[in-house]
């Protein structure tokens, strides 16, 4: 399909449906968000963000701010339940790409500023 043709489908389906075809772009946009990862609902939003908390909060409580995923289940260490720990690599993906953490295939560390945001949301600083 092309953009003429799309146009066409467009302009037929919001005929059809009695549609403002600016609101039906806007639905489409959105269904092209949700699919392709652009934008999260607020559930899955919600989630992901408890994930990064309980992930900061157990790296803080863990000698040098690290744990060893070679020796470690990650998923029993930041003590994530089934759904949650569908999100921890997203969750991960999303700290290190902030930069409060570093991790690869052997270790997650938090990073500085990691410890920072963790002391300033439980108000140490």
């Amino acid at each position: 399909m092309n953009i003429k043709e799309l146009e066409q489908t467009i302009e037929k389906i919001a005929a059809e449906k009695k549609m403002n075809i600016e609101d039906l772009i806007d639905e489409m946009a959105e269904i092209i968000k949700l699919k392709y990862g652009v934008t999260r609902v607020e559930k899955e939003r919600a989630i992901i963000d408890e994930v990064k908390n309980k992930i900061l909060t157990r790296l803080y409580n863990t000698y040098e701010h690290t744990i060893n995923k070679l020796e470690s289940d990650e998923i029993r260490h930041y003590r994530l339940d089934g759904l949650e720990a569908r999100y921890l690599d997203m969750a991960l993906e999303e700290l290190v790409s902030e930069g409060l953490a570093q991790s690869d295939k052997k270790e997650t560390k938090l990073l500085d500023a990691g410890v920072l945001k963790y002391k300033q949301f439980y108000g140490e600083i």
